[in-house]
């Protein structure tokens, strides 16, 4: 009985995904992705290499998701003519709808790009244990700066270091 299931357990796991934690560590490679936006446009991150920052926001519907995408928006509005991209990703995989009416309820609104993730495709590669999410991604495509509930103020302080 102990072999059948060990055969099992293997058999699942060789079906997995190769994950790779180093791929969303600070210094490595950010791993690309294609996903729409919430008008239905393809947004692909390598698009940004060579031209822009990108400051990437993952997200669940939460509180605390909400609370940083304030601190993004702040980020966006003193940044956004600096050469620095702000992009926001749904990353649990909520539908377009629940999306639209939770970015809704930000105060101040939402002005940078909000993508959705409905397969919930960036949730190995980018190793989201837990949201929000803030990665910098400088014009190379290596991540520079990763962290959760981010302020405004520290994000800004890492994007001086690479702008």
């Amino acid at each position: 009985m102990r072999s059948i299931i060990i055969a099992i357990v293997f058999f699942i796991l060789s079906g997995l995904p190769a994950q790779s934690p180093a791929a969303s560590t600070v210094g490595s490679p950010a791993p690309d992705f294609t996903l729409n936006d919430l008008k239905g446009h393809p947004v692909k991150l390598s698009a940004y290499k060579g031209s822009k920052v990108v400051v990437l926001g993952l997200f669940h519907i939460c509180d605390p998701c909400r609370k940083q995408t304030v601190e993004l928006q702040k980020i966006f509005t003193a940044y956004k003519d600096k050469g620095v991209e702000v992009i926001g990703v749904n990353a649990s995989g909520d539908s377009m709808k629940d999306v639209s009416e939770f970015l809704a309820t930000v105060p101040g609104g939402v002005g940078f790009d909000y993508l959705l993730d409905p397969k919930t495709r960036l949730e190995i590669p980018y190793g989201i244990r837990a949201t929000p999410n803030i990665l910098i991604v400088d014009k190379q495509g290596t991540i520079r700066f990763r962290g959760a509930f981010v302020p405004a103020s520290m994000i800004e302080s890492e994007l001086k270091k690479i702008l």
